[in-house]
């Protein structure tokens, strides 16, 4: 029996680990079984493409999304490409003070290396400068009105002061490098369905960041940035729509991306059983990629569909899916190895039960 066991995050239970639950509690001598880690650009892409493709973990020290240097790390895979979850130092809780900068240095610190490809995760991007201090980290320059250069390092701050921008001592290098962006938000760029309104801050806060975004993007198309070109290029504070139009980046959601680099299409077609699932406290069907095999259901198949708290299995698949919530009541308190354990009890109990 071919088994594909493809779980998603449980929490903070990471797909990995969640996977490898599932698998110790499989107990067929002769199954021969595969698993793929899983992510969202929120969460848990550079350790779940390490699960997949060989390559190494490194370290390094960035400007944050509050211009303080801070460690990180990223990942090198297939020697020339460079995995970046920018969320996980691209943050802030003062909105208005945000720049996009370590972004920037992180690219040039990649190219310095060789590094032809970028993969950048925008997912936790709390950064609201629309992409300028990123692109000073690459040798844009931008001016006041009385066509001064602005030498502080570019925050959302000073986004109304910018008056004109230069873009000719752009590190020639970049012209040769492929980025591609992982964003599983549609973000508008500025207005009711932008970033920054959907979040917990004062509305005047919100309003005025919006405002300097907005400002922002009609200078940048003065110099054949096109926002409008990317309607829903809003995520990370605009950063999607800089390098959409910029730079020509490929835009993909997790789930694409998971299609792309692993074989988990193959798998799906060629697995008799498929394992999957995941965990969330908000009522939903699951993450992008559990829909997409959700939307690949094959009757001739077994589906075994392993949840906890408030994920639900869509309705319009129930007769062809076996549903198990294995820990309904998830609280602040629920250990990831509570999860796990049940995990493993739950497939052991399926699997006898099948028998």
């Amino acid at each position: 029996m071919k088994i594909l066991i493809a779980m998603d995050t449980f929490f903070t239970l990471y797909s990995q680990y969640a996977n490898q639950y599932v698998y110790d509690g499989i107990e067929i001598e002769d199954a021969n079984v595969v698993m793929v880690p899983l992510f969202e650009s929120d969460n848990n892409m550079i350790d779940a493409l390490l699960a997949w493709e060989k390559g190494a973990k490194l370290s390094r020290q960035v400007y944050n999304g509050n211009l303080v240097e801070t460690d990180i790390q990223v990942a090198r895979i297939a020697h020339d490409t460079m995995l970046i979850d920018a969320g996980q130092f691209l943050n802030s809780e003062v909105p208005e003070e945000t720049s996009s900068y370590g972004l920037g240095q992180m690219i040039i610190n990649g190219v310095d290396m060789g590094i032809t490809s970028f993969i950048i995760s925008l997912g936790n991007v709390n950064v609201f400068d629309a992409g300028t201090g990123m692109l000073q980290a690459l040798g844009a320059k931008f001016y006041d009105r009385e066509q001064r250069l602005i030498d502080h390092v570019m925050h959302q701050g000073l986004l109304k002061f910018v008056r004109y921008m230069h873009f000719d001592d752009m590190d020639s290098r970049l012209k040769h490098v492929n980025f591609k962006i992982i964003s599983d938000h549609e973000y508008h760029n500025y207005g009711k369905k932008s970033q920054i309104s959907v979040q917990d801050h004062a509305f005047d806060v919100k309003q005025r960041v919006d405002n300097s975004i907005w400002y922002m993007l009609q200078q940048f198309k003065k110099h054949g940035l096109d926002y409008t070109c990317s309607p829903y290029g809003g995520d990370g504070g605009a950063l999607r729509t800089i390098f959409e139009q910029y730079f020509k980046a490929d835009i993909r959601t997790s789930a694409q991306l998971i299609f792309e680099r692993t074989h988990i299409e193959t798998l799906l077609e060629e697995a008799d059983m498929i394992i999957y699932g995941g965990g969330s406290n908000e009522e939903t069907s699951g993450s992008l990629i559990v829909s997409e095999i959700n939307r690949r259901i094959d009757k001739s198949k077994q589906y075994i569909y392993l949840s906890a708290g408030k994920q639900f299995l869509p309705p319009h698949i129930k007769d062809s899916v076996v549903p198990l919530n294995v820990y309904p009541e998830v609280t602040e308190h629920t250990e990831d190895i509570q999860i796990g354990l049940q995990l493993q009890q739950a497939i052991q109990s399926i699997m006898k039960l099948s028998k």
